[in-house]
């Protein structure tokens, strides 16, 4: 039998507010909070730390840092277990599988001004501390995404921040933080464009034993349910991914994507979301700041400024994206190929 659970898609009224302005007090007080989630193949989580630790240290503002694991894995809570003796600021936290609800407890257990999320499989050069530090300094009341993304606590605070999604959270989120505040794309490795859909759910189901296919299969409709929530995908715009991105035609499959959809709709009637295309928002949001440049006031020279997108992806808002339309030569020059 599947068993369905119902996303937190409470979002509160969203306003703009004034410029960041920090008092003398909590100037002193500035802290970062580094969050990461540990995929469960994970093999170089102290590297990471170590990495994270050596920027924090440049940037000489007090840190903590968050991980968020499944902890199934002997070999993994091993070493998170030692990783916590041995780093005083670092907090482990057991992954509920709603990675969307996983972000927002790391916020609410911690009390840094800014989220940095990072990947515990990673290791970060340490140039990102001028970034981060520049960042910092410009009191943008905007999200910067990139290998390393930051997020002020206050945007977190007046929008919501990430909602209970298994994929496609960030899509989620910073499609709505586009529409209030703004973002600036830093497209480097391992800070690729957000995916959407069938990229971030898979499309195929393994086979498995009875029990633990049922598992599988219902976690998958749910998988696909929150991307088409978070994207807000029209029935029009899955049957056109699905042909661009050679999803099975098994009947099974398609039933599948059938019900994800239906109990994406449901929701989203249920908490009276807009019709906006999120995920073509996004894109829109992401391309104008490559275009602008925005980047250069953070980055240095060190850094490969190159797109990273998904052939699905791109193929899709080559036909719907009108900042991409637009400016089709100036962005193909920027993709990685």
């Amino acid at each position: 039998m599947l068993v369905v659970t119902e996303p937190d898609l409470t979002i509160p009224v969203q306003f703009m507010g004034e410029p960041f302005f920090f008092s003398p007090e909590e100037e002193k007080k500035r802290k970062l909070t580094f969050v990461g989630i540990a995929p469960e193949n994970a093999t170089s989580i102290e590297k990471s730390i170590i990495s994270i630790d050596d920027i924090s240290d440049e940037i000489g503002i007090p840190r903590e840092i968050f991980v968020v694991s499944h902890l199934d894995n002997p070999r993994t809570a091993m070493e998170l277990n030692d990783l916590v003796r041995k780093y005083e600021e670092l907090t482990v936290i057991e992954s509920s599988g709603i990675y969307g609800l996983d972000m927002q407890r790391c916020v609410a257990e911690s009390s840094g001004n800014y989220i940095v999320t990072f990947s515990p499989d990673s290791t970060y050069d340490p140039s990102w501390a001028d970034v981060i530090d520049r960042f910092i300094k410009s009191r943008e009341k905007k999200v910067l995404y990139s290998a390393l993304s930051i997020y002020p606590r206050k945007i977190l605070e007046e929008t919501g921040g990430w909602r209970g999604l298994r994929v496609c959270w960030d899509t989620d989120f910073l499609a709505r933080v586009s529409r209030t505040f703004g973002i600036i794309f830093i497209p480097v490795e391992n800070g690729d464009f957000p995916h959407s859909f069938l990229y971030s759910t898979g499309n195929s189901i393994k086979k498995h034993r009875s029990a633990n296919r049922a598992l599988m299969v219902n976690s998958s409709l749910l998988r696909y349910r929150d991307s088409m929530i978070a994207c807000n995908f029209s029935f029009r715009d899955i049957i056109e991914r699905i042909r661009l991105e050679r999803f099975s035609r098994r009947p099974k499959a398609q039933v599948r994507l059938l019900a994800a959809y239906l109990l994406a709709r449901w929701y989203l009637r249920k908490h009276q979301d807009s019709d906006e295309n999120r995920y073509v928002r996004l894109a829109d949001a992401f391309l104008e700041s490559i275009i602008f440049k925005e980047y250069e006031r953070f980055t240095g020279e060190s850094m490969s400024i190159r797109l990273k997108i998904n052939s699905g992806d791109m193929r899709y808002l080559s036909g719907h994206s009108s900042t991409w339309q637009k400016m089709q030569e100036r962005i193909q020059a920027l993709i990685q190929t």
